[in-house]
């Protein structure tokens, strides 16, 4: 069994060898995350966990931008099916039920965040 390394053998029997290590400039978190998206990147299954991730994302973002309408106004009528003005249909209330999709997808990202389920304790 042979090991491959850049540092030539000791000299001598026993004696240490001084490797060289190089500074790095990168926090070791920042590498560490590096080092786990290029992992995960490298898996084509994976890749599209993150993409689709993404998507669910940016669809958050920009949910005032992307929805038609307002997800709470009852201005059409109830259980409309789906048209070129409601894609999804209406609900029984009459609201659009794309934009409350989109805008419901936005709320479950946030609320699914550390920082907003985090719970204080009474005492």
């Amino acid at each position: 069994m042979t090991i491959i390394t850049a540092v030539p053998p000791p000299e001598a029997p026993g004696v240490a060898v001084e490797v060289p290590i190089r500074p790095s400039r990168v926090p070791g978190p920042l590498l560490f995350v590096g080092r786990a998206v290029r992992t995960l990147w490298s898996n084509g299954k994976a890749r599209i966990g993150i993409v689709i991730l993404g998507l669910i994302a940016l669809i958050a973002i920009f949910a005032p931008l992307i929805a038609p309408h307002s997800p709470t106004a009852t201005t059409f009528p109830p259980y409309l099916n789906p048209t070129g003005r409601n894609w999804f249909g209406t609900t029984g209330n009459g609201q659009d039920v794309f934009s409350q999709l989109v805008y419901a997808r936005g709320c479950r990202c946030w609320s699914a965040s550390p920082r907003a389920s985090s719970r204080r304790s009474s005492p």
